[in-house]
């Protein structure tokens, strides 16, 4: 079974609840709700390979995503890229935490504020941009996201 099982597995459902989102997008947060859910009732080593199967499928995802912005020479993409850099290491620092025994309850309530904050000013720019050719220093979430 592949790592990619439990997006599979949980994409519908997340679908459903988490209109604004891609299905990819969907599928993330759903796992990761599914990690929040049950990271206290199962063992350290099964929670740790969560944790390492989900930051997989995030690196996947994000080199994907690095490629076709630089592809498309996209204005954010350093901006964009930077997130993706800080959503990854987020999950590694949890995940040797994990490994630890430690308690990571607030860490990922944090990685999910950061990977919904990235879905809603990140990835909706880069998908403005694409539908629209509005270039994302021009957009209002990109002014919204730095001040």
């Amino acid at each position: 079974m592949s790592s990619y099982s439990p997006l599979n597995t949980f994409g519908y459902v997340a679908t459903q609840h988490l209109m604004p989102y891609d299905s990819r997008q969907a599928r993330l947060i759903s796992v990761l709700d599914a990690i929040i859910a049950t990271a206290d009732q199962v063992p350290s080593a099964e929670l740790e390979q969560q944790i390492e199967d989900l930051l997989g499928n995030v690196l996947g995802q994000t080199a994907s995503e690095n490629v076709h912005m630089f592809t498309i020479d996209y204005l954010a993409y350093e901006d964009h890229k930077l997130d993706h850099f800080r959503i990854c290491t987020t999950i590694a620092g949890i995940r040797c935490k994990a490994a630890r025994a430690l308690c990571i309850d607030d860490d990922l309530q944090t990685l999910r504020k950061l990977l919904s904050l990235h879905i809603d000013k990140h990835d909706q720019m880069l998908e403005q941009y694409l539908i629209s050719g509005v270039q994302p220093y021009q957009c209002q979430q990109y002014q919204e996201l730095y001040r």
